[in-house]
């Protein structure tokens, strides 16, 4: 067999000489490949994943490479035999338009990424390699390090180029444990809600990083978890005077769906990561008796995290101010600013689609189910496909080269936006036959924001491609860009203008209260409670065995994981009679719970998990 090796074949391990490695690694993969009588196709399956390839284990025996260089020699050795592309050439990325849509991938999945133990990330840093970090982050996450901000979060900034430096994604690693182990500990004891400094005491991670005589390190992550919530969202609430007045199950079957949704497409390799969704529900209606201060209405009810030495009283007053922001909300005025969603998508001429979503319409008289998986399957890919189409146009008409499609569907290195508008349409009429008050597209209770509505309406559901500074998925992406996305720009405003807005106020006459001949210019993302009104859920895909999901609520942030639905959402929700039937019918949530807790895959942070706790409760099983 090793006869099918030709010369061809070895010439391509040239290539591994010219990314650093020397002839002697060259001469131990090809004995090893002979003495084991490897073909081509043996040595390319072999080769398909880290951690069970028998050739990186062997050649692991001979050099006892670190994490870091075993991961760096198996994706060059891939690269090397044309199982993955190679890094284009400097003159290559000069014609790398559109984020590089026109070059065709490997027709194979990407490797999976080597898990770095939490006890071996290499904490040292020279000043060389912060400062190119810095320049990645301030380019890639300029909405979270904005210009004025800069300076004065250098404990942030290290932790995120030690991160890099080691391919891991240490700040989310840290803040996803911190939510995590909070929701657990709440939900074990109510009257509980642990802070960052009581997490840092007793965090298992950190104590070894102190008896390791690195404590300096451990500080470090520390003052870096608190600026993940200064910087990105406040962490949320269990407790609320702003009330979402709608249905549990069908915020679970939509997200269930959504879940599913992307978990086929990357399994069946119909989409190719890294890619993005953010997935919003528009309440049908908030529930709130509080009186309100419009110039508080958008605030950030947390703009400031506390201090690791304060004591517990000025923890409960910073929770004491959450509070008061959320009581002067106001549902109606949070509906107006919302307004019509698609004048927004015209306005800003983006692309979108609009239907009527199917699968839970009073007008139909339909039972729900699973339908709306369906329904999202086909009108999502619909979607991408469609975009997919522009830029392959807009790609001919610039260059005269043939563009190639990166997948099936055209998903790869986008950010999409679907949002289920839940609110009732201006239209819509009650029983007896009166029309609701309305305001930019949609009707208002005027007050009577705790009376019980039937909804008699159908469901709509947008999908577009948001505005172009955030809605794609750079080469070199730094995890932490997709909530910079999110951050960025959800639903644009009138005069958005691809994030210069100020060019667009220079040429229109701006009358300074937030809407220009009438036309809603209110920027909308994740940070913005919006009374209530905000609750998103991001998706972050990197590969099969590496999807995140963030779930942003009144501007608050947490790590998402399917329990969540049962667990968190009913402190959030009005308690009516069919949300507590829901919950309590476990046969209709129970048998689908763990085939969801496994389809939202993140091997690597579960291997964190419980590596840096010593804990083995991030997943809760039904």
């Amino acid at each position: 067999m090793d006869s099918s090796l030709k010369p061809e074949f070895w010439n391509k391990l040239n290539y591994l000489l010219t990314v650093g490695y020397k002839e002697d690694v060259i001469k131990s993969f090809k004995d090893y490949c002979l003495d084991e009588v490897f073909d081509e196709d043996s040595i390319i399956d072999d080769l398909d994943d880290v951690l069970d390839s028998s050739i990186i284990e062997h050649l692991q025996g001979i050099y006892n490479w670190n994490d870091k260089k075993l991961n760096d020699f198996f994706l060059k050795l891939r690269q090397a035999l044309d199982i993955d592309p190679k890094p284009p050439k400097p003159k290559e990325e000069q014609k790398n338009h559109n984020n590089g849509f026109h070059r065709k991938p490997s027709n194979k999945p990407m490797p999976k990424p080597l898990y770095v133990s939490a006890h071996h990330i290499d904490y040292n840093l020279t000043q060389e390699e912060l400062n190119d970090n810095k320049d990645i982050y301030f380019k890639q996450c300029a909405r979270l390090l904005p210009l004025d901000q800069r300076t004065g979060d250098e404990a942030l900034l290290r932790v995120l180029a030690i991160g890099r430096k080691n391919h891991t994604p240490l700040l989310q690693n840290i803040a996803d444990t911190y939510s995590r182990i909070r929701i657990n500990q709440y939900l074990n004891d109510k009257r509980s809600d642990l802070k960052e400094s009581q997490f840092s005491l007793n965090y298992d991670y950190f104590k070894k990083l102190k008896r390791r005589n690195e404590k300096k390190n451990a500080e470090y992550l520390q003052s870096a978890l608190q600026s993940f919530h200064k910087r990105i969202c406040p962490k949320i609430q269990f407790t609320s005077l702003v009330k979402i007045n709608d249905k549990i199950e069908d915020y679970f079957e939509y997200v269930s769906a959504t879940i599913k949704f992307v978990h086929n497409v990357v399994e069946q390799q119909d989409a190719l990561p890294p890619f993005q969704i953010d997935f919003w529900i528009i309440p049908k209606n908030v529930k709130s008796g509080m009186k309100f201060e419009t110039d508080k209405f958008n605030e950030d009810i947390s703009d400031s995290e506390e201090d690791p030495e304060d004591d517990d009283d000025d923890d409960d007053d910073e929770y004491d101010d959450a509070e008061h922001d959320l009581e002067i909300t106001n549902t109606k005025l949070a509906e107006e600013t919302i307004g019509d969603i698609e004048a927004r998508l015209k306005t800003e001429d983006l692309t979108y689609d609009n239907h009527t979503v199917e699968y839970n319409s009073p007008q139909r008289n339909n039972n729900g189910g699973r339908r709306f998986e369906r329904e999202l399957d086909k009108k999502c890919k619909d979607f991408w496909r469609k975009r997919q189409d522009e830029i392959k146009k807009e790609f001919n008409r610039k260059y005269n080269e043939k563009y190639m499609e990166p997948d099936s569907t055209g998903a790869h290195k986008t950010r999409i936006c679907i949002v289920i508008d839940r609110r009732k349409p201006k239209d819509d009429k009650d029983k007896d036959g009166s029309s609701m008050s309305m305001k930019n597209g949609h009707s208002s209770q005027n007050g009577k924001n705790n009376a019980p509505m039937k909804k008699t309406w159908d469901d709509r559901m947008y999908i577009y491609s948001p505005p172009n500074n955030c809605n794609t998925v750079d080469d070199e992406h730094v995890p932490e860009s997709f909530f910079n996305a999110s951050k960025e720009c959800i639903l644009p405003g009138k005069g958005y203008n691809n994030g210069k807005r100020e060019e667009f106020e220079e040429k229109m006459k701006f009358n300074g209260n937030g809407n220009y001949n009438g036309e809603n210019m209110t920027d909308l993302e994740v940070g913005l409670p919006i009374g209530g009104y905000q609750f998103t859920l991001s998706f972050h895909v990197e590969s099969q065995d590496d999807i995140k999901a963030y779930m942003f609520y009144q501007g608050w942030i947490a790590r998402f994981f399917p329990q969540d639905m049962i667990e968190i959402w009913p402190l959030w929700f009005d308690e009516s009679k069919e949300n507590k039937a829901f919950i309590n019918n476990q046969k209709k949530w129970k048998p689908r719970m763990n085939e969801l807790q496994k389809m939202l895959t993140d091997d690597q942070f579960q291997l964190w998990y419980k590596d840096s706790t010593q804990r083995d409760d991030l997943l809760k099983k039904y």
